[in-house]
């Protein structure tokens, strides 16, 4: 009697049979003619791996572990389960009673060492033995799925196919991926059971492949030719699917990008096919990968009643460039079924989360398309933050009226009251009748919640720059540029902030001095001592003791003296570190900017910020950092003003004057001027420097001479700043 071998999945899809049931049916088959032809053997590997084969398969690697000579794995939806072993050698179950005439076929794949650069099998090979005769040797390089096909000639009776990897230095590792081995008689077989590479799939309900995961494909080269996946056994064609039906649509979520750069690709062309037909070409496009990803939806009618399979193809050279696909599915048109397309607000820079500021109304953009076949009404639209334990709803809209296939984008408001280093937030749609859950939710979006008037530049975690001081027992000095364009907020700066890694000592401490300044320098040219910044243009802010232990976290600064920043020019920031203790921790710091934006000297020997010498290296790198700023009062209990008066002194000058009964949490006051007249309601800053509260319940008396008057005929308006 014949022995039917076969997955638990193929199983599932022939209806639940049993084995003996499937055995029983097989020999009616036979009996009655050999109408659909003999079937002996069949394998796709369905979650298998070189650890845990189907049973009645049997993996052999003899030589010494932990050292790779060859690759190998299984199955072609998850190939690159790679094994450290000298040789291999994967058995069959035997097979009783093969006829002459009999066929052995099977899809592969054999990739060269350093398959991403110039590959070569270095003398190996993979011989195919049946039984105990060598049938053929497998000894040049195959990168996509390829179905091998060979006659048994000669072979009958019980039969073991045998697949063995050997020879070549140690040195290397090539890699063989095996999938789907069939063994049928001289009638041939049903071949609706295997076709290609991978069997068919029943498309009974719905099909994804790479859902949920990143799938990384990576183009090194310069010519035409099929993409491949990095990951060393991946290959360009989906698994089979079908039969595909009249309503049949291919959803796919994608990111592509130049792969060094972040930049569009310009030179290149990536189809998706099948067979034949091109069913979308991307060119000259760019999606990266943290800032968007792009959705494409197509039809399939034209394949209606087929199994298809999807390929990918490169079809000019040119440039490196990088395509993840997120999610690749293929659905059948149902009744009722929304998908979220875009989600996201105002874009950051690529690999940033958002930034957003506590009790900051915030919108976020969501486009939700009815891809059903019905009219969706009474579904909501949710903003939700994803955790271990389920959604938490941050903020919701309700849906409106949506035909088939219209688009809709809903602007969901939420201000955060509360503050984090890190949440993920996604957008979903909640509705009873959707019938299909998969696409009711977007990509997740990394969000920074800061306080009340924080603002944070830099959010990359690059390490050892040097910035803001150069740690390692060396005295330091640096100046950094930060753009007016990256802080975005003008007002008193009370406290900054930097991001350590935990990489210092218990108590330790090391003594800063910080200085700021306003400049319209844009980029450093060079380390010779002529081009720093001179020290003397700068405002000294702080001077003490900051704390570089082992706790990782961003480190508070209070400044001595809160620097008013106008938001017109650059800020540079210069940090002189006098008592350098040694650590190896450094500060987290955002690299590879498009302009030189520091300055970095760090010696053995002290510095004087007033003549320091060359630097030591200049860099497109600044530090990151948190600036804390305060707002003006809106609420006047804070100060109880009893007086506020304006007089014109003897020199021309205006002597403005107040008087206070009680404050209350104030950092100080600051005196505006409005011209009025000749066309002119301006209001302007005329006290540079802030005029400090004394925080006391008992009357105080302030004033201030305004000695640049030229226009006559204004009002003078005091503000008070509040701490935060």
């Amino acid at each position: 009697m014949n022995n039917l071998y076969h997955s638990r999945e193929d199983e599932k899809r022939r209806g639940g049979f049993s084995m003996k049931r499937i055995m029983v049916l097989m020999l009616l088959l036979v009996f009655a003619g050999g109408l659909f032809g003999q079937l002996l053997l069949f394998e796709g590997f369905d979650d298998a791996t070189i650890t845990n084969f189907p049973e009645g398969w049997t993996f052999v690697e003899p030589g010494a572990a932990g050292i790779l000579w060859w690759g190998f794995s299984v199955g072609h939806n998850s190939p690159g389960a790679l094994r450290t072993c000298f040789d291999f050698s994967l058995t069959s179950p035997e097979v009783e009673d093969v006829p002459a005439g009999s066929t052995l076929k099977f899809s592969y794949q054999l990739h060269g060492f350093m398959d991403w650069m110039t590959p070569t099998l270095a003398g190996r090979e993979v011989q195919l033995w049946v039984n105990d005769e060598l049938f053929h040797t497998f000894d040049e390089i195959v990168e996509t799925w390829t179905v091998f096909s060979i006659p048994l000639t000669g072979i009958t009776g019980d039969v073991v196919v045998e697949w063995k990897g050997i020879g070549g230095p140690r040195s290397m590792a090539p890699a063989f991926h095996l999938d789907s081995v069939v063994l049928h008689g001289p009638d041939g077989y049903d071949p609706s059971i295997y076709d290609g590479p991978t069997f068919s799939l029943p498309f009974h309900e719905n099909f994804a492949w790479g859902s949920n995961a990143s799938v990384r494909w990576w183009r090194n080269a310069t010519s035409a030719s099929t993409i491949t996946l990095n990951t060393i056994g991946n290959g360009t064609l989906s698994p089979f699917i079908g039969p595909i039906t009249s309503t049949s649509f291919l959803d796919l979520q994608f990111s592509i990008q130049s792969g060094a750069t972040h930049m569009p690709i310009t030179n290149q062309v990536l189809q998706i096919k099948v067979g034949d037909v091109v069913l979308h070409e991307f060119n000259s496009e760019t999606t990266p990968q943290h800032n968007g990803r792009r959705f494409l939806r197509l039809p399939l009618v034209q394949f209606a009643g087929e199994n298809i399979r999807f390929e990918f193809v490169v079809t000019t050279g040119g440039e490196n460039f990088l395509f993840m696909m997120f999610n690749f599915n293929v659905y059948n048109a149902l009744d009722y079924d929304l998908a979220i397309h875009t989600f996201g607000r105002a874009p950051t820079s690529v690999g940033q989360p958002y930034l957003e500021n506590i009790g900051v109304d915030t919108g976020y953009t969501v486009s939700v398309t009815n891809v059903g076949l019905q009219t969706a009404m009474g579904y909501t639209v949710r903003l939700v933050r994803t955790s271990n334990d389920g959604d938490i709803v941050l903020a919701s809209v309700p849906g409106v009226s949506l035909a088939t296939g219209a688009t809709h984008t809903f602007t969901i408001p939420w201000a955060p009251d509360f503050v984090s280093n890190s949440i993920r937030v996604q957008a979903i749609i909640d509705w009873s009748l959707d019938q299909l859950e998969t696409n009711n939710r977007s990509f997740e979006k990394e969000v920074v919640i800061l306080e009340r008037a924080m603002v944070q530049v830099g959010t990359v975690s690059g390490t050892n720059h040097h910035l803001p001081v150069w740690t390692g027992n060396f005295f330091s000095y640096t100046q950094n540029i930060y753009y007016p364009s990256e802080i975005n907020r003008q007002g008193y700066i009370t406290s900054i902030f930097y991001n350590w890694n935990g990489g210092g000592s218990s108590g330790a401490y090391n003594e800063w001095t910080v200085y700021m300044l306003h400049s319209d320098i844009m980029a450093f040219t060079t380390t010779l001592a002529a081009n720093w910044i001179p020290i003397g243009d700068f405002t000294q802010v702080f001077k003490g003791q900051v704390p570089l232990t082992t706790t990782a976290g961003w480190i508070e600064i209070e400044l001595d003296t809160p620097f008013y920043y106008n938001n017109i020019d650059n800020l540079v920031i210069a940090i002189h570190d006098d008592k350098p203790t040694w650590f190896s921790g450094s500060f987290f710091c955002t690299p590879n900017l498009a302009t030189v934006r520091a300055r970095r000297l760090g010696t053995a020997d002290p510095i004087d910020p007033v003549n320091p010498g060359n630097a030591t290296s200049t860099n497109n790198t600044i530090a990151n950092i948190r600036m804390q700023f305060v707002v003006e009062d809106d609420n006047p209990m804070n100060t109880v003003l009893s007086s506020f008066t304006a007089m014109v002194t003897a020199g021309f000058d205006v002597s403005v004057q107040w008087a206070t009964s009680s404050e209350n949490n104030m950092l100080g006051f600051h005196v505006y001027r409005q011209v009025v007249g000749e066309g002119s309601q301006d209001i302007v800053l005329v006290s540079d420097n802030l005029i400090r509260a004394t925080n006391t319940s008992t009357a105080q008396r302030y004033s201030f001479l305004d000695e640049h008057v030229v226009v006559w005929g204004g009002i003078y308006l005091l503000a008070t700043i509040v701490k935060k």
